[in-house]
């Protein structure tokens, strides 16, 4: 299961959700991970952006963290 939310705001801002949640059928249980971006579009190719990163359930490849990201457009 995934669910990817992209929403503009004010003028060359943006947010992003990115929820992913994977079954285990061998074991039985759901893990998963979420991330979330604020970013800001410096120009029509290059944006800025800094994010938040949660992994949840038995089997998450990471606990948390957080980040900066350089999103260029070609």
């Amino acid at each position: 299961l995934r669910l990817i939310a992209l929403q503009p705001f004010a003028k060359d801002y943006w947010a992003k959700l990115d929820l992913k949640l994977p079954y285990d059928w061998t074991n039985d249980a759901w893990s998963g991970t979420a991330e979330v971006q604020l970013g800001y579009n410096v120009s029509e190719s290059i944006g800025l952006y800094g994010e938040a990163l949660v992994g949840f359930g038995g089997n998450r490849n990471y606990d948390n963290g957080f980040g900066i990201g350089l999103r260029v457009r070609y």
